[in-house]
């Protein structure tokens, strides 16, 4: 009656041994997330996937949501003001103040609402005579501003400085009346 014992005993421990080794072995061929709430106990680390031949849970990646600034090229043509010419060229922008230039190597984008913000170069004209062997001095610049209808607003900031040379209002196909250095 003892070994009946004993084989009654033994049979359960087996049962639950066959039940370990199948639920490993749906563990290692069924995707873990299913079994997490059912099976809160069960869980299987990155280190456990990858000694079972499969590839470690990777981080959901995240969607990309930024939406895409619309870019307006500013025609070709001239833009005149008070004191300030602009000129909107294929591939670059000239500007003539009073008593200096500016150049802004590139198109002019606005945004959706008709903002820019490029930089360039400030160049100050000296009065008077410019010898042979004088270069002007190019300073890096920001041109920031706003264009809405046929009306351009201009801010000029030195970038080194951040000194702001001025401010202006452009009207396209306007000719301003410009007085250079002399």
């Amino acid at each position: 009656m003892t070994n009946q014992k004993a084989r009654l005993t033994v049979k359960p421990i087996q049962k639950i041994t066959l039940i370990v080794v199948y639920v490993c072995i749906l563990l290692s061929t069924v995707e873990v997330r299913a079994f997490d709430n059912f099976l809160p106990a069960v869980r299987t680390s990155n280190i456990n996937r990858t000694k079972l031949n499969q590839e470690p849970r990777r981080p959901k990646k995240k969607k990309f949501t930024a939406v895409m600034k619309q870019t307006k090229l500013v025609p070709a043509g001239s833009w005149g003001g008070s004191g300030i010419r602009l000129i909107v060229e294929q591939k670059s922008v000239k500007i003539e103040y009073a008593c200096a230039d500016g150049e802004i190597t590139g198109r002019l984008k606005t945004d959706g609402q008709g903002n820019f913000k490029v930089k360039g170069f400030h160049t100050r004209v000296r009065p008077g005579p410019i010898r042979l062997d004088e270069k002007p001095e190019r300073r890096p610049a920001v041109f920031e501003g706003k264009i809405s209808s046929r009306v351009m607003t201009l801010v000029v900031i030195l970038e080194e400085t951040k000194e702001v040379i001025g401010n202006f209002e452009l009207k396209q196909n306007v000719t301003p009346r410009l007085f250079r250095c002399l």
